[in-house]
């Protein structure tokens, strides 16, 4: 239910990168899954909009540089984070802001702040356990594993949002 809860409060934030990306029917889409998750599923706690058709999507301000042509940049992975590049990062405060200017309380105070972060955070990990495992168990490099495995993955999610054909595995994210 948090899992949901939370989604649900980042979906203001997907509906308006669909909008600035120029993607108008996919906004459309997010708009009617935040309206049916906020009203009959109880604030977001249930995801009743799935049933209908309308799966969450993840979608920031990061796609949204991406889609205009702002390259990656370096790599990184800080602690509490987890990997990332500069363009992704600089994105994700950028959009962790929305809410807190816009709206205000109770998205500004640390009482939402540290819980919300401390759960999805969790929330992230316990969901990406066994995979992560499973990838960085036989890896003879698993810092090199993670980060190919992150860049290409990043790159096609670039791809879909840009229109283009996925890139080949083998070219080189960066």
């Amino acid at each position: 239910g948090l899992r949901h809860f939370f989604a649900n409060i980042h979906e203001p934030i997907v509906f308006l990168n669909d909008l600035l990306q120029l993607k108008p029917k996919r906004a459309i889409k997010t708009f009617a899954r935040f309206l049916i998750n906020s009203t009959a599923g109880v604030g977001g706690l249930l995801d009743l909009a799935k049933d209908d058709g309308l799966p969450h999507r993840e979608n920031g301000f990061g796609n949204t540089l991406a889609r205009y042509g702002v390259k990656p940049g370096p790599y990184v992975f800080l602690p509490f984070f987890g990997p990332s590049t500069l363009r992704d990062l600089v994105a994700s405060h950028a959009d962790g802001f929305i809410l807190p200017l816009n709206i205000g309380e109770p998205f500004d105070r640390i009482e939402y702040q540290i819980p919300r972060g401390l759960i999805t955070g969790l929330d992230l990990r316990v969901e990406s356990d066994a995979e992560l495992k499973a990838l960085l168990n036989g890896a003879a490099d698993p810092y090199a594993t993670l980060r190919s495995v992150y860049l290409q993955n990043r790159a096609l999610e670039v791809a879909e949002v840009r229109g283009e054909a996925a890139p080949s595995p083998l070219d080189d994210p960066l």
